[in-house]
């Protein structure tokens, strides 16, 4: 039964995407001080996904909800991009929540190693809070060591910007 809804996820995959890029763009208007535009941007979405899901549902049930939901996406964030690259003049390089993102997967395979090689050199079994307290640390610790340097290794961070903190320093 729940077969007809792999389409719909797959779909809607794309959708979590675009909607994370909007949120972004939304983001960059606020602090930009254009708060009438995100919201005018958002009720023409709204208006959008009514029509559409009016017309589409309909015809195509569920997978017509999904693409609809791709399709107003897709227009909001073109309006979103139009009035960032109006008022400020620019985009921001989306290369940096890549590398972010690589850096973060890396952080996460050595967190998940730590656990793994803790798990099989001391068991499961129960620690006290001050024990808990010292791991939670050397894991948070641990992390942030290996994304820093991997986000340094893929030129994530401005190497021209460190050289001018250690002459601050």
């Amino acid at each position: 039964d729940f077969m007809a809804s792999v389409a719909v996820f797959r779909i809607l995959l794309f959708a979590v995407v675009i909607m994370f890029l909007n949120a972004l763009i939304s983001h960059i208007i606020i602090a930009a001080g254009k708060e009438k535009d995100v919201a005018k941007i958002h009720f023409i979405g709204a208006i959008l996904s009514i029509t559409t899901n009016l017309v589409f549902i309909p015809l195509y049930t569920y997978i017509g909800a999904s693409a609809t939901t791709i399709f107003v996406e897709l227009v909001m964030l073109v309006l979103g991009y139009w009035i960032v690259k109006k008022t400020i003049g620019y985009i921001p390089s989306f290369k940096i929540i890549i590398k972010s993102i690589i850096a973060a997967i890396a952080m996460n395979i050595a967190i998940m190693g730590l656990l793994i090689v803790k798990s099989f050199y001391l068991g499961a079994g129960t620690v006290s809070v001050l024990i808990y307290i010292t791991q939670l640390a050397g894991y948070i610790i641990a992390g942030i060591i290996v994304y820093m340097a991997v986000l340094y290794k893929i030129g994530g961070i401005d190497k021209d910007i460190l050289k001018n903190l250690k002459l601050k320093a």
